[in-house]
């Protein structure tokens, strides 16, 4: 008796503190990538792009689309239960990644990631300077938009992110990191 009052005991203060620490989680429009599994297809894509040794994106809207992927996985990955046994350093990683980029594009690390992701991917599919610079006026860009494309255009390095993403791999292919969809 005792003991299964203690056990019910830590399951609720355990549980307490799992809702406490939620994390925010963006769904992906459906078509955006050829592939069924999104999760997968966005980390494939991350990975390309700002992955160790990926090939760095070379437009704004190419950067918009990579970083929405980040943001994306790094809730994708925490949250969805196809993950739920996936390497904890690797889904902590990823939270570390995804405030990595909010804080080198000027977005409040409290902004929920639906409204990053949509304005990510709004500014990837643009094709001219109004229309870029009308993706990046949302208040979550507090650089503005001249900023936000001028940061975009040169971006810096990211420390954890590459590394993030590369241990994401390894927990999901063992190592070997997927190279078509």
């Amino acid at each position: 008796m005792q003991l299964t009052r203690g056990l019910l005991l830590f399951g609720l203060a355990t549980a307490g503190c799992a809702s406490a620490g939620r994390v925010d989680t963006a769904t992906l429009p459906p078509g955006l990538f050829s592939s069924t599994d999104v999760d997968e297809a966005a980390l494939y894509e991350a990975s390309m792009t700002v992955g160790l040794g990926g090939t760095r994106p070379t437009t704004v809207q190419n950067w918009a689309r990579a970083l929405a992927e980040v943001d994306y996985i790094a809730g994708a990955f925490n949250t969805r239960t196809r993950w739920i046994g996936l390497d904890a350093l690797a889904q902590e990683d990823l939270l570390i990644a995804r405030q990595e980029v909010r804080d080198v594009i000027g977005i409040p690390r409290d902004t929920p990631s639906q409204q990053v992701v949509d304005a990510l991917l709004a500014a990837s599919r643009t094709t001219d300077q109004a229309q870029l610079q009308s993706a990046f006026s949302s208040g979550i860009f507090t650089l503005g938009s001249s900023g936000t494309i001028a940061r975009l255009q040169n971006m810096p390095a990211f420390f954890t992110t590459p590394y993030a993403i590369a241990r994401t791999n390894k927990a999901v292919y063992g190592g070997i990191s997927r190279l078509t969809f």
